[in-house]
């Protein structure tokens, strides 16, 4: 896995743990649904024709402009949502939403978060993972003693670190073949090596 999850993909990195594909409603026939992603978020109004402001999860920020529809949701409401036009400027990104025409229409939407049907995402190398897969594994050490679940994704510098929550913490640099000893996504497992002392 190349740093920050494929640093060429649009892979979303939120700050908080979000659950795995994270689902919208099943639909009436009873068929699953799709599996939607956490991208990012409105983060304010920009000008007075409609256009938002843009708080984008995914690296580099403006691979989130390359997907559409996007659903936004908020704790009360959601809608499906095209880009008519969209760009990056020296301060983020901004867009323009279709049928979003003023600039009440854009502030009724701030605060939004923007889901991403996941079949849009690229299908990864063998041994490369977007983030939201790692997220939930359970975390055993070399002796097959569970440590607890990945809980967040930390960017520290030389290597990402795997913030792994059970009876207690554990920070474990994500260096696949030296830390990282085995991935099991069908399994929902990750196996580490771990040398340090528990409580």
């Amino acid at each position: 896995m190349r740093r920050s999850w494929s640093a060429n993909t649009p892979s979303c990195r939120p700050p908080e743990a979000v659950p795995l594909n994270t689902p919208s409603a099943t639909d009436p026939s009873g068929s699953a649904a799709p599996a939607y992603v956490l991208c990012g978020y409105i983060s304010g109004v920009y000008g007075v024709r409609g256009w938002v402001k843009i708080f984008s999860y995914t690296r580099p920020i403006d691979n989130l402009l390359r997907y559409r529809p996007w659903q936004l949701r908020d704790d009360g409401s959601n809608g499906i949502y095209n880009l008519e036009s969209s760009r990056r400027t020296h301060r983020g990104l901004v867009a323009k939403l279709h049928g979003v025409d003023d600039r009440d229409q854009a502030e009724a939407l701030r605060g939004q978060k923007i889901w991403i049907d996941a079949a849009q995402f690229p299908t990864l190398p063998k041994g490369e993972y977007y983030q939201r897969q790692l997220l939930g594994l359970a975390a055993f050490d070399q002796q097959g003693e569970a440590l607890g679940t990945v809980d967040q994704i930390l960017e520290t510098g030389a290597h990402d670190v795997l913030l792994i929550r059970g009876e207690q913490e554990y920070l474990i640099p994500y260096a696949p073949g030296e830390t990282v000893l085995k991935i099991d996504l069908s399994q929902g497992r990750i196996d580490l090596r771990w040398d340090g002392v528990r409580e």
